[in-house]
């Protein structure tokens, strides 16, 4: 009876001291399961907003180098797509090495209309008649043929994304990429048409011609070869002061020649003359539509059509006379008044965005896309060309995307941020 109690308390104490091991044990592994957990869960990250580089997982921190308290950083993108051993699909499929190798070939592309290509060199645009320009490559052929966005990296910025609270707040307006036939706007100053020169040099060629045609029929060879001289000289004249073939051709000889150069009439569609510099001379073609303005307009603007152009460039201006008819003869207009002119020119469809959309920094012109859940990804592109409001696009986007029009600046400062972040974060300093 005696040793079954002296046994009783060692069987407790070593029963006790299994428990309390037994619990040890649990406690142990559910808290390197819950740091497995958390270390497969990214722990929020803080950051100096003046020096991105200085971060730390530990909230209340401050930075060491300015002082200021570390904010918090909003996870908010999306992880990297995993990216494909393109080198061993290409050892496994040969035949993607011979098309790689199949478009190493040099391409010309106009500048203005990035559709017409070529691969032989001192070619000429088809639509415009500039001379091709080589590209750097066949990624520029895709986008110009194709209309595609050939998206290039970015070394200052990056994709980002914001919540539709912060887009609202910010101002955020996006509109679509469109494919249209795009007008470019030549500006030009001009006046009422008061030429002495050209009326002077026109009644010398109708009596050159009269001349002629009484004396083609001569039987003196000298006599037929003098008036076909003269003719000859008092046409090239004309072709100097800016008048086309068929212009020459409609002077009359047995009809008195208009006044219009030296006084308007009332009854008659008044001409004007614009001065167009060199640089937009490629773009003005007789027919075009054109609109004029002036002070003594009081408000009301005129229309009219492209006449001519001048095949001579005045030296000291860098500029060519245009000719412009009126549609209207209701206006009284004196000779010599001043008008601003406007002409319309058709530059073929484009791919094209607002002016707004594009930040242009003299080196590089960036858009931003609008994607799927409020991510913005930066884009460079390829301008063509202005029409007024409008861009013409080459490349970098397509048609149908989404591209920011205002707030550019705010998005453009916060993908440039990211970008910071993403280069200090390859070996950032922490001040855990």
């Amino acid at each position: 009876m005696l040793k079954s109690t002296t046994l009783g308390p060692a069987v407790l104490f070593v029963l006790s001291l299994l428990l309390v091991f037994t619990v040890g044990c649990t406690d142990s592994k559910n808290k390197s399961s819950k740091g497995q957990t958390g270390v497969a869960q990214k722990a929020p990250l803080y950051q100096c907003p003046m020096h991105p580089q200085i971060t730390s997982h530990r909230t209340k921190q401050s930075c060491p180098i300015c002082g200021m308290n570390l904010v918090l950083v909003e996870t908010d993108e999306e992880p990297a797509p995993p990216t494909k051993d393109h080198s061993a699909h290409a050892h496994s499929n040969p035949q993607g090495q011979q098309k790689v190798g199949a478009t190493t070939k040099s391409l010309y592309q106009c500048p203005m209309h990035p559709k017409v290509t070529s691969r032989k060199k001192n070619q000429t645009c088809s639509v415009c008649g500039m001379d091709l320009v080589g590209v750097q490559s066949d990624k520029a052929e895709s986008a110009g043929s194709s209309g595609q966005a050939q998206p290039t990296e970015l070394s200052t910025h990056a994709p980002f994304k914001l919540s539709m609270k912060k887009m609202q707040m910010i101002g955020v307006q996006k509109q679509k990429v469109v494919k249209k036939v795009l007008f470019k706007k030549i500006k030009a100053a001009g006046s009422i048409a008061y030429d002495p020169e050209l009326f002077t040099a026109s009644s010398e060629y109708q009596e050159a011609l009269k001349q002629y045609l009484r004396q083609k029929n001569s039987p003196l060879v000298e006599i037929k070869q003098s008036a076909r001289e003269t003719l000859r000289a008092a046409k090239i004249r004309l072709k100097v002061l800016g008048l086309s073939n068929s212009q020459i051709k409609a002077i009359n000889p047995y009809k008195s020649l208009s006044e219009d150069l030296l006084i308007t009439n009332k009854n008659k569609k008044p001409l004007i003359y614009a001065d167009v510099y060199e640089s937009d001379l490629p773009f003005i073609k007789p027919g075009q539509s054109v609109e004029v303005s002036a002070s003594f307009l009081q408000g009301r603007a005129m229309t009219g059509k492209v006449q001519s152009v001048d095949r001579i460039i005045n030296r000291e201006t860098r500029t060519a006379r245009v000719r412009i008819l009126l549609n209207t003869t209701t206006v009284q207009v004196r000779p010599d008044s001043y008008v601003d002119v406007v002409i319309y020119s058709p530059v073929g469809e484009h791919l094209s965005v607002p002016f707004d959309a594009v930040l242009d920094t003299g080196l590089q012109a960036i858009v931003f896309v609008v994607k799927d859940q409020g991510r913005f990804e930066p884009r460079k592109v390829l301008i063509s060309m202005r029409a007024g409001n409008d861009l013409g696009i080459g490349s970098g986007v397509k048609e149908g995307e989404e591209v920011v029009t205002s707030a550019n600046f705010l998005i453009d400062s916060e993908s440039r941020l990211r970008a910071v972040i993403r280069e200090a974060s390859k070996g950032s300093n922490h001040a855990d």
